[in-house]
């Protein structure tokens, strides 16, 4: 794990404590399908799974107004360039900057000082190997009087009422989502069915994709937790099992 974060920063907080086992308001997803069909299938070894696709942008746009569309930059890795007008260029790396960690303090805080119904999308600022690899993404649930999943597809749900205080910030003007209105569910969450009988097909391809519990949680859980998925497969002997969990 990394270091422990600053005592003001209650996304990190939030965040450690979700991937370790403690109780949140988080909810996880991730930016990768694949991950997300590996989570979806890891314990369904009885009944059929499910899949969920969550429309981050909208959620986002929803409340703060604008979110530039594209990827998160998981890895700090995406440059800003500016050049003034003597010619000076200056490159910022606006994920790593500490301005925007607490910019998203400040929508996580305000999310639930007003209960907000509406789920806020937001990534940790310092992420661990573990919420790289599984390419996390949270959502803050503001209002927990009911079930995230009815306050997420019931239809009456969907709309924020007004609020005071408004969103850190305010509204951006013109970006509002009056522009492309939600329509029916599909437009912010959808769910897939995933027969019991695909699992262990689809676990044996994702593990050739390199996406097994080895990988997503980097350590000696992960090895432990891939040795098992192994064994309940019947992919292997227990010795190439074990030793193939740590090769990994």
């Amino acid at each position: 794990m990394n270091p422990v974060p600053d005592e003001l920063d209650l996304l990190g907080w939030l965040s450690a404590m979700q991937h370790y086992g403690a109780p949140t308001r988080l909810l996880d997803w991730s930016a990768s399908p694949f991950v997300a069909l590996w989570f979806a299938y890891e314990h369904a070894s009885e009944t059929d799974a499910c899949l969920w696709g969550l429309n981050s942008y909208l959620c986002r746009r929803e409340i703060n107004g604008t979110l530039l569309p594209g990827a998160w930059d998981h890895l700090g890795i995406q440059d800003t360039s500016v050049t003034d007008t003597d010619g000076n260029t200056s490159t910022r790396t606006p994920a790593l900057e500490i301005s925007q960690r607490d910019r998203e303090n400040d929508y996580v805080r305000w999310s639930i000082k007003t209960k907000c119904r509406w789920p806020l999308p937001v990534i940790p600022i310092d992420l661990d190997a573990r919420m790289t690899a599984q390419q996390t993404v949270l959502t803050c649930i503001g209002n927990l009087d009911q079930p995230t999943d009815q306050l997420l597809l019931s239809y009456e749900e969907w709309r924020q009422e007004e609020i005071q205080p408004p969103p850190p910030g305010g509204y951006a003007v013109g970006t509002d989502s009056t522009i492309w209105p939600l329509t029916q569910p599909a437009d912010l969450l959808v769910k897939f069915l995933l027969p019991l009988e695909w699992r262990r097909d689809a676990l044996q391809l994702l593990d050739r994709m390199g996406i097994n519990a080895a990988t997503l949680f980097p350590g000696l859980d992960g090895a432990g937790r891939q040795a098992g998925m192994y064994l309940q497969l019947g992919s292997n002997s227990a010795r190439e099992t074990i030793t193939n969990s740590f090769l990994l």
